[in-house]
């Protein structure tokens, strides 16, 4: 799975450049302001995907082979009908907003509402994927991922070699291409569910029981993904309605940026997120606590040592991977970078969340401050206000979230003490505020060529490196050298 993340991360850096450069940034822009539209309702279909999953993993354990294909059909029925009714509501509705509300130059108007009509393609199909791709996680037939996403980057190859060879209209051309990539993998994952997995043969057996059993799990999930949805989709339809392509397009290599440098981040978190719940689950309270605590701040550092060079060299950076840089993406890359590390808190302290069942409070505060953020944002462009103000609103409910409504709810819900909470923040400034001090000078100090910038970035690696170290809990170091240490006896005895 490592090895596939590299390579997609690859592909994917590689592909933006390509297509970023053959598009151009104002038809770059207006594919993710209408990508924007296309995904607002898609927040429905990812909490059902949760409850499909949860519900088939549960039938599939108890070895129930009548629950499991009652499940998959009722799902399967479900995402259908959930499909045409998304599918319709965009066609009428979207396609207002997308010739009303964005915008889009007048000469590129066609294209715009041809790139949105092809884009519900794959929209539809998406959907309907979801059973399928649901069973395959409930059987834990992972590696088909890693074989999917490998296709998923050769694609993504072939795509960017037809871009530059085609004399059609790049924008629609890039859209069918989409569509076409993704009708591939639908096709697939149906061939290969019905080939080895009995319930995805099932009659059309529809149990209300069960949907209703699905959306009661998913309640609070739903209020969370709309919310997430607000905060991606949202952000990019608000840019769309105000601004130029341009700036959706510098916000939409922003976020590939710092996605492609946090995916390793989170494969660890994923790693480290059962054990904390298991030890929940069986009652080891203070266990769980532990982990989640200690496990904060060493996710704290790995941010910071993944995204403090980056911080600082993030110009040279683009100016290599980009043909051409659109305007305002190097601030944002910066104020996104700046975002990730204070979001360590906000994704770390969920997962006790998670574990204790106790969602209701984190999903109330998730829709009431991103519905204020995004009614705030609306207001500050209506009246003419900078586009950074975005960035701005996204460091300060960042810090909100971190500091101050995930502990209360840790405290108030799940029984952390403050003291404990305080302890982790001190341990992660500790590492925080020296290595910023450092790489600044260093930045000051440094020129700008490339030589140079590649010292200023092992520079600051070390810097972060170090000061963790140092400031790491013995305990803690203790153990880690330990891991360390039995990795490679381990290694040399094989």
């Amino acid at each position: 799975m490592y090895i596939r993340l590299i390579v997609v991360m690859a592909v994917t850096l590689y592909t933006a450049r390509v297509v970023l450069d053959k598009l151009g940034a104002e038809d770059y822009g207006i594919f993710n302001a209408v990508a924007g539209v296309v995904g607002m309702l898609s927040f429905l279909n990812n909490t059902l995907a949760k409850g499909t999953s949860r519900f088939l993993t549960f039938a599939l354990g108890k070895d129930d082979r009548q629950s499991l294909s009652e499940t998959f059909s009722t799902a399967l029925i479900s995402h259908l009908i959930l499909a045409v009714i998304i599918v319709l509501i965009l066609e009428f509705v979207g396609t207002w907003f997308v010739s009303h509300k964005l915008i889009i130059p007048e000469n590129r108007m066609t294209a715009a509402l041809w790139c949105f009509h092809i884009s519900l393609i794959p929209t539809f199909f998406g959907i309907i994927m979801v059973p399928f791709s649901a069973s395959i996680i409930a059987h834990e037939d992972m590696n088909i991922y890693a074989y999917v996403g490998l296709f998923e980057a050769g694609a993504k190859l072939g795509i960017v070699y037809l871009l530059t060879i085609t004399t059609l209209d790049k924008l629609v051309f890039y859209s069918c291409l989409l569509a076409v990539v993704q009708l591939f993998l639908f096709v697939f994952y149906v061939l290969f569910c019905r080939k080895k997995y009995s319930e995805s043969r099932a009659s059309w057996v529809f149990k209300k029981n069960i949907l209703k059993d699905m959306l009661g799990f998913s309640g609070w999930n739903l209020i969370t993904h709309f919310a997430v949805m607000l905060k991606v989709q949202g952000t990019n339809i608000l840019i769309g309605m105000f601004f130029k392509p341009v700036i959706v397009a510098a916000q939409a290599i922003a976020n590939q940026v710092t996605t492609a440098l946090m995916n390793f981040v989170y494969n660890f978190t994923t790693a480290l997120n059962p054990q904390i719940i298991k030890s929940y689950a069986i009652g080891n309270y203070e266990d769980s606590k532990k982990l989640t605590l200690e496990s904060t701040v060493f996710v704290f550092d790995l941010v910071l040592l993944i995204c403090l060079p980056f911080f600082f060299t993030i110009e040279t950076v683009l100016n290599i991977w980009l043909v051409d840089v659109p305007d305002y993406t190097v601030v944002f890359c910066r104020f996104i970078l700046a975002a990730q590390i204070l979001d360590v808190f906000n994704v770390t302290f969920y997962t006790p969340m998670i574990a204790s069942g106790k969602l209701k409070t984190n999903s109330i505060w998730a829709i009431a401050l991103e519905l204020l953020k995004f009614l705030f944002l609306y207001v500050v462009f209506k009246i003419g206000m900078s586009v950074l103000w975005l960035q701005y609103s996204l460091i300060f409910f960042t810090a909100i979230w971190s500091f101050l409504v995930k502990p209360a709810i840790l405290r108030n819900e799940i029984g952390y003490e403050w003291k404990e909470l305080l302890d982790c923040y001190f341990s992660c400034g500790k590492v925080l505020i020296p290595s910023i001090i450092l790489s600044s000078v260093l930045y000051l100090i440094i020129g700008d060529s490339l030589f140079q910038q590649i010292i200023l970035f092992c520079g600051i690696v070390i810097i972060v490196s170090v000061n963790s170290l140092l400031f790491m809990k013995s305990s803690l170091r203790k153990r880690l050298f330990e891991l360390v240490l039995a990795k490679i006896v381990k290694k040399n005895e094989n």
